[in-house]
């Protein structure tokens, strides 16, 4: 890491998705929701990205920190406009 932030992450311990999606308006916030499939190291990851008015189409970038051994089922993105 470079730089003068230096986050105190055990990157032994997590592993750091990172993800992208287009939105055709502003964005006020991102809500995450995982839920781990019941007897499996599986994650469904669900992405709520809550957007305003602006007439201003976006790429986010979003990021999830997630223990190690874990894999990832299934991500869903929802885009919701006021």
């Amino acid at each position: 890491m470079s730089g003068s932030c230096k986050p105190n992450i055990d990157f032994n311990s997590y592993n750091l998705f990172i993800g992208k999606k287009a939105l055709h308006s502003g964005n006020n916030s991102i809500q995450y929701d995982i839920q781990k499939l019941q007897g499996t190291k599986k994650l469904n990851i669900k992405i709520t990205f809550y957007q305003n008015g602006a007439a201003v189409a976006l790429n986010i970038t979003y990021h999830i920190l997630l223990p190690k051994g874990y894999e990832i089922n299934k991500v869903t993105t929802i885009e919701t406009i006021p």
